[in-house]
């Protein structure tokens, strides 16, 4: 079952929003990926932006169609600049970076796109949804 990307959008930002109230702060849209702040109770909290916001859409929509993928935390330093969505399409491995319309880039993440690329890896930099998806069924084709 095909659904458009703005339901899905709608849907992963609902479900998101259920499982992390949290993300409901839209003050925090414009804020960088990956930084936190402290709660009230001094629990650290992750800050929202657009990009998490179109990773939770991607993963919506991967996951509605049955697509496993793996997403690192940003928190996990182990593989720096790793990209955000790892996953398979058509039998051959797909790495996507996510970035706002603004977004960069680092010098780690385009060294290490190159480095699947020429292993043979789909890669590629989004910046919304329908993009992402358009890019998918182009794989998967």
């Amino acid at each position: 079952m095909r659904t458009t990307p703005a339901a899905i959008a709608a849907r992963a930002s609902a479900s998101t929003l259920r499982l992390n109230p949290f993300l409901a702060n839209p003050r925090q849209d414009s804020q960088q990926h990956g930084q936190e702040r402290a709660g009230a109770a001094g629990r650290v909290k992750p800050r929202v932006t657009r990009e998490s916001r179109l990773q939770a859409a991607c993963e919506a929509w991967l996951a509605s169609h049955g697509i496993e993928y793996l997403h690192l935390s940003p928190r996990a330093r182990e593989k720096r600049g790793w990209p955000d969505l790892a996953f398979a399409l058509g039998g051959r491995a797909c790495a996507v970076e996510l970035k706002s319309a603004t977004g960069q880039l680092s010098q780690y993440q385009t060294e290490l796109l190159d480095r699947l690329a020429g292993n043979g890896w789909r890669v590629a930099v989004c910046r919304e949804l329908g993009e992402f998806v358009a890019w998918c069924r182009q794989q998967d084709g």
